[in-house]
């Protein structure tokens, strides 16, 4: 079996965007290096470095922990500053300018790999699309699970799942007030765990679809308009217990899950294919390193399985 990731640093992520920092604007505009963290951690620590909300930091996407990543960031106010005496092992950050408006979940063109791919016996092949699937990143080790108990709003077991410690500190008060922990939490985790539900139910339905069309990423708002995917939903539907209604959280305000889609199938851009090398780590092993780019919302991960099987 293939190997990727053997050292953060043989998995490179670069953010390409069309932001353009200026002098002037309410929110300075940062570049946001990374190693061996996620965008989440990395964001939280300069939060609390800071002494500032987290929803006050803005990024465009979320990016692989055991990864060497470059993206853009925003932080509302005059940071500058203090984050002149900010240091850190694993997070590097570049003052960029200023901007009028918060950085937001994707507003970006997406995403520049450059992977070293161990453990082969064989180059990778040349392919110009791929499914589209949500990568392992996505998931984590039980994103899904608190995102279906939260979906079903029940909030004792997602409370459960979840190691946080404002869910902590909110039971050690108010032990069977397992909503009021849940809503301690910022947004933006909530809505991991919330997307990663839809995206298990969305790779389910993707599995089964081999033509390229648009396959819905269902919320209460989903219409359908191909039989088959309907019918495929219908029936994972019935095996969740859910229905669309249940993506209206009513004890969640600003939470609801509309529904948005998604390709099934992607492109893979700029391929670039290196030599086989012999691999180190591997003996009798070979090892290449592999560039491209994918549009945002592509997992590499699955770009890599790909062009591997």
């Amino acid at each position: 079996m293939y190997q990727i990731k053997a050292k953060p640093e043989e998995f490179v992520v670069i953010e390409k965007s069309t932001l353009e920092p200026k002098k002037d604007g309410e929110y300075a505009c940062y570049r946001l290096e990374k190693l061996n963290k996620t965008t989440l951690e990395s964001i939280i620590q300069i939060a609390k470095f800071l002494h500032i909300p987290l929803k006050h930091i803005g990024f465009a996407g979320t990016k692989d922990k055991a990864a060497k990543t470059s993206q853009l960031i925003s932080i509302k106010g005059h940071p500058e500053k203090r984050l002149e005496s900010f240091k850190s092992k694993e997070i590097t950050l570049t003052a960029l300018g200023r901007l009028d408006n918060p950085i937001s979940l994707g507003k970006l063109e997406g995403n520049f790999f450059e992977i070293v791919v161990r453990n082969i016996d064989n180059a990778p092949k040349e392919l110009k699309q791929f499914k589209n699937y949500f990568g392992e990143q996505r998931f984590s080790t039980n994103n899904t699970e608190v995102g279906r108990a939260l979906i079903k709003q029940d909030f004792k077991t997602a409370c459960e799942l979840i190691d946080h410690k404002e869910i902590a500190e909110s039971l050690s008060t108010q032990p069977t007030n397992f909503n009021a922990a849940i809503r301690k939490l910022p947004k933006k985790i909530i809505m991991l765990y919330l997307h990663a539900y839809q995206s298990f139910l969305w790779n389910t339905i993707a599995e089964k679809i081999n033509k390229d069309t648009i396959l819905p990423i269902i919320g209460f708002g989903t219409e359908f308009e191909d039989e088959e995917i309907e019918q495929a939903y219908k029936e994972l539907m019935k095996k969740e217990n859910i229905t669309l209604r249940d993506f209206i959280i009513k004890p969640l305000p600003n939470h609801s899950l509309e529904g948005d889609s998604r390709q099934v199938y992607t492109k893979i851009k700029e391929l670039i294919i290196g030599n086989l090398e012999e691999d180190e780590l591997n003996k009798g092993k070979k090892k290449c390193t592999v560039k491209f780019f994918l549009e945002k919302g592509c997992y590499a991960t699955e770009a890599v399985k790909a062009i591997m099987t």
